[in-house]
Formats: C-alpha cells, sequence, structure tokens
C-alpha cells in the first residue's frame, strides 16, 4: 500500500527507482533498483539496508543517499500492514505474479537452510473424493468446502512436516502456500513453535493448531510447578475449592 513519507512506520519499507549509468545493464521493473527498511530513529530517516555491494546490513541515519551505480533516484513508500494481515500478492497492475505458489527457497549457504526440499507437489495436494474419507471427516470437508472452497493447510518447517503434508493429503486437505504463514483462511495449521501462531485471530470452531495457546504454563517445568504452588496456596486459603484436597 502505497503512502506519504510522513506516514510511514517503522518496519515499513523504501523501494529505490533509478537509472543506471551503465547502460549495459537491463533495467529492473519499474527502474527498481534498491530497497531499505524505514526505522524513523532520531533523526526520523534512519533505515535498515545492505548499501554497499559485498557490505552488510547495517543502520543509516538517513535512508538518503548517493549511488556511484545509478542516478535519478526517486523513493517509494510502501507500508507492510497488508502483509502482516496475510495479504501476499502483487499490487501493481501491471506486473501480476505470475503463480501464486511461487515462494522463496534457502539455498544451502544460507542461515535459513533446513533439510527438507520442496517442489510444486509439495504445495499443491491432491484433494480427495468424499467416498476415500471417513463419514465424519466428509462433512467437515463439505463444511470447509462452503467457506473457503476447499479445505486448506498451513504446514511450517520443522516436526517431520513431510509426515503431516502426506496425513493431511490424505484427508483431503489442499496445502498453502509457503508465503502464507499470516493468512487466517486455514482449516488446519502445523508449526514448530507456537510463536508462528497468532492465537488473536484464532477462531474457535473453524481452526485447528497444533499448539496450545499459553502451554509454556504447562511444558516447562519451572513454570509448571509455580502454576501448581500458586493453586496449592489458594485452595489453603479457601480462594479456590477442589473435592480432592
Amino acid at each position: 500500500m502505497a503512502l506519504k513519507f510522513e506516514e510511514l512506520q517503522p518496519g515499513d519499507l523504501i523501494f529505490y527507482s533509478g537509472i543506471y549509468y551503465n547502460t549495459k545493464l537491463r533495467p529492473q521493473r519499474h527502474n527498481i533498483v534498491h530497497v531499505e527498511i524505514f526505522t524513523g530513529g532520531a533523526t526520523g530517516e534512519q533505515s535498515i539496508g545492505a548499501r554497499w555491494q559485498r557490505g552488510v546490513v547495517q543502520y543509516f541515519d538517513s535512508f538518503k543517499f548517493t549511488s556511484t551505480a545509478y542516478h535519478s533516484i526517486e523513493f517509494h513508500y510502501r507500508s507492510i500492514d497488508t502483509w502482516l494481515e496475510g495479504v501476499c500478492r502483487s499490487w501493481c497492475p501491471t506486473h501480476e505474479w505470475r503463480n501464486w505458489k511461487v515462494f522463496w527457497v534457502p539455498d544451502k549457504k544460507s542461515i535459513f537452510a533446513t533439510d527438507d526440499i520442496y517442489d510444486e507437489h509439495d504445495m499443491d495436494a491432491p484433494l480427495l473424493d468424499s467416498e476415500d474419507i471417513g463419514d465424519g471427516a466428509a462433512e467437515e470437508t463439505s463444511t470447509a468446502a462452503k467457506k473457503e472452497g476447499s479445505l486448506q493447510c498451513f504446514i511450517g518447517q520443522g516436526n517431520n512436516p513431510r509426515l503431516v503434508r502426506d496425513a493431511l493429503a490424505q484427508h483431503g486437505f489442499k496445502e498453502m502456500a509457503r508465503g502464507m504463514q499470516f493468512s487466517d483462511k486455514y482449516r488446519f495449521k502445523w508449526t514448530q513453535t507456537s510463536s508462528e501462531i497468532n492465537y488473536m485471530k484464532f477462531r474457535q470452531g473453524e481452526h485447528i493448531v497444533n499448539h496450545i495457546s499459553n502451554a509454556r504454563i504447562f511444558t516447562t517445568k519451572i513454570t509448571l510447578l509455580e502454576v501448581l504452588e500458586t493453586l496449592k496456596i489458594a485452595l489453603e486459603k479457601g480462594e479456590v475449592k477442589s473435592e480432592h484436597y
């Protein structure tokens, strides 16, 4: 979503369009040559970016700079609000995304690399006919299909995703693209950590996830002991009652 400079919030993006000095270089779409993250900071113009060739990501007091590679720089301010809401699509009327299932896969040298290998089949799990599923699952499939067109699931990396993917495919689920991790259009969501689930947008009766909200009070020994101790004190004071105490 386009913004004015005065409307920028920390985390929003600043795209740079420019003309290459080297005329042999192929122009980018809309002549976009660079992008940085706006932070504002003490100067009100602070940004984060990897500005120089073979450089590193760092803070800059101002997003404005002179490049030796391109000229006629113009700034384009864009909000990330829609992306945070799980809307991952092209906003350009000229250049639509060719395939909504296209997603970024890190190479082996990336810090984000995993042992998992994904392909188009992973992103397009087959939907099964209702007769191939149990009666209860078939009824659930029919209900969800009316809402979203088909059962949709998101499977994150970790926790043996291939096993989960195969099991859900057998029950008629269609896997969502990797870029839809923030979308709330799922029926089932499988992630490695509970922090990957937005419980604020969890819809009871429509969403199924593999983590219990606020599960840390049960799944860490110290926190569980603290909860039990607090419960014991409350029982002794008569603040709560239990027929087994």
